[in-house]
């Protein structure tokens, strides 16, 4: 009988070793902490690609220590709302559009300033090291995303690349994982919004422009 225990509990060590497992997480909705009593008065249409909104990161340890283990972090919701509340702070009006504004969509939407966005940079890493008890995990993630605008006729204003870099450290599982990444991730994105917002509304071009009659 404890031959027969002894050999169903190492298949069933072993089917969890070669299987791995998995955990999942998802970002919460991102907040600039900025606020701007005199918003920019201008009307605009800003393009994120519908990639970011459904945007999911798989991570796994670069350690030995849950090496099989493999977490997913449904990254969507953080990404899209980082540049819509970081431009929402800075402006007046913000539309999120489902193509790259133009000036034909300026005029038939009666919009000033037309906003494109791209993803340019995404790195997210995870360890863990087997303590006595429990182990300790350690996620970064950076991310940058570019911001391009333009006026109503289509002609270039200004542009920038808005970076976040974050770190977490827990101890605990490996079941974990996903929970630690999810914090490193989340603390990058609201150094995002917050740069979107105090590069928009801080821009000398965008400034000038608000003020030019419409």
């Amino acid at each position: 009988m404890k031959t027969i225990l002894f050999a169903f509990a190492t298949l069933l060590a072993f089917a969890v070793i070669t299987t791995g497992c998995s955990s999942t997480a998802t970002l919460s909705k991102t907040q600039t902490s900025n606020t701007y009593t005199n918003k920019l008065a201008l009307k605009t249409a800003v393009y994120l690609p519908p990639e970011l909104s459904n945007r999911e990161i798989v991570v796994s340890p670069s350690t030995q220590t849950c090496s099989m283990w493999k977490a997913k972090i449904n990254s969507g919701n953080g990404y899209y709302t980082a540049i819509e509340s970081g431009l929402s702070a800075a402006l007046q009006s913000v539309d999120v559009v489902k193509v790259v504004p133009t000036p034909e969509m300026a005029t038939t939407g009666n919009y000033d300033l037309l906003v494109t966005v791209n993803l340019s940079n995404e790195n997210s890493s995870v360890t863990a090291n087997q303590g006595f008890l429990t182990n300790t995990i350690n996620s970064q993630f950076q991310v940058s995303f570019s911001l391009s605008f333009a006026d109503k006729a289509g002609q270039s204003l200004y542009s920038y690349t808005a970076n976040g870099s974050g770190f977490n450290n827990v101890s605990g599982s490996c079941s974990d994982i996903a929970e630690s990444a999810k914090r490193s991730m989340e603390t990058a994105l609201k150094q995002v919004a917050d740069y979107v917002s105090q590069s928009t509304y801080g821009s000398a071009q965008i400034a000038e422009y608000a003020k030019r009659p419409k």
